[in-house]
């Protein structure tokens, strides 16, 4: 799984802490990942009916999705850190004024909306500064990436 994992996954989420990803793509993406798995372990899915979570153990790996999480949440961490007229801290949280027209469908996932979902279980809070807040202690950032569930608040 070594070798998978410094090729195939690093390969995958190349650049994966500026997504925003929906439920949808993200479990496209983890199953995706779990095929690879079967396929690099010779598990053939029609022969043996597995859980996703018997698969996990068997390959020592978690879903993709919850690395993708920990990347993203690890990366807004490091800019944020940085001083404030450094140019990745001011664009890091940078939210357009400009409202674009109505489209129909859901309106575009934002950047800073995905992240603070990952920070706080009420989808309607949107966290802007408040991140930076977080973000300022090193330990207990640390401690909120490694959780493998959302946070309650």
């Amino acid at each position: 799984m070594g070798i998978f994992n410094a090729t195939c996954i690093s390969v995958l989420l190349y650049g994966c802490e500026s997504w925003t990803l929906t439920e949808a793509s993200s479990e496209k993406l983890n199953c995706l990942v779990r095929t690879f798995y079967r396929i690099t372990c010779g598990i053939k899915q029609s022969e043996s009916h597995m859980t996703n979570e018997q698969l996990f153990a068997i390959v020592n790996q978690r879903p993709i999705a919850e690395e993708l999480r920990k990347r993203q949440l690890k990366f807004i961490g490091h800019c944020l850190r940085m001083p404030p007229e450094e140019l990745t801290n001011i664009y890091a949280l940078y939210q357009s004024r400009v409202r674009e027209k109505n489209k129909s469908g859901r309106p575009t996932a934002k950047y800073i909306e995905h992240i603070s979902q990952f920070i706080t279980s009420d989808c309607r809070l949107k966290l802007t500064a408040e991140i930076s807040k977080y973000t300022s202690d090193k330990r207990s950032w640390s401690s909120l990436i490694t959780e493998a569930k959302k946070p309650v608040r």
